[in-house]
């Protein structure tokens, strides 16, 4: 009887952690050891929020920074433009701009903060921004050359948001619980690195049987998981 209580108390407090946030939400001999570690050192929402703005936008959207679902078709976009070659790497160049100035993100965030929040507002704003360009550039064909390198330019802007934040989060727990930081960047990393192959082998697909915006629609779903 008294083993029956400790096990009904440990049952309450596990449940109790994974509505806070903390433990797997997932229990059982299916459960990979690896990933179980990861959701009870960190909880199942840091493990989310890495899934969707890490290996999902930077490692399958973005193909690790500046290529995959919204990067590659960049100069085929761009011809249909007739946009001249010297122009043209000058173009893909001003669009990336984002991951260039991304540590000066880091300090707009932190000393100006929109409705009292650091990094959960220019997370939304950046994300709301990023899907509707994504979106527009799908949709509209008919998108003057200056409105759609703005568009990629609110895409890349979006995604380098996403990475800087979000590193800044997972960086806290990082220092927090040093011992299960390599299977963390393992996880990420790993992950991004999977987007990105899946991200190869079907973007060529795409461009090739339904046109060169379709990667851009693909892209827009994926990323709207983020503002969820």
């Amino acid at each position: 009887m008294h083993g029956t209580d400790e096990h009904l108390h440990f049952e309450g407090e596990a449940e109790k952690e994974v509505e806070e946030g903390h433990g797997c939400p997932v229990e059982g001999p299916v459960t990979c050891s690896f990933f179980k570690n990861l959701c009870d050192a960190f909880g199942w929402k840091l493990l989310l929020l890495v899934g969707l703005a890490e290996i999902t936008l930077k490692g399958f959207v973005a193909g690790g920074g500046s290529g995959g679902l919204v990067g590659t078709p960049i100069e085929f976009l761009l011809k249909e433009y007739e946009v001249k070659a010297a122009d043209l790497q000058v173009y893909k160049s001003a669009v990336l701009i984002p991951w260039a100035i991304k540590p000066l993100f880091g300090l707009i965030a932190d000393s100006m903060p929109i409705l009292g929040f650091n990094r959960t507002s220019y997370f939304a704003l950046n994300s709301i921004c990023g899907v509707s360009a994504l979106f527009l550039i799908g949709f509209f064909p008919s998108l003057s050359l200056p409105i759609l390198l703005l568009m990629f330019f609110l895409v890349f802007m979006d995604i380098a948001w996403s990475d800087l934040l979000t590193e800044a989060v997972y960086s806290t727990h990082l220092r927090e619980k040093p011992d299960q930081g390599p299977s963390l960047i393992s996880f990420i990393w790993g992950g991004i690195g999977i987007g990105k192959l899946f991200c190869i082998s079907i973007v060529g697909i795409l461009m090739e049987k339904v046109g060169n915006r379709a990667p851009y629609l693909i892209a827009a779903l994926a990323a709207a998981f983020t503002l969820l």
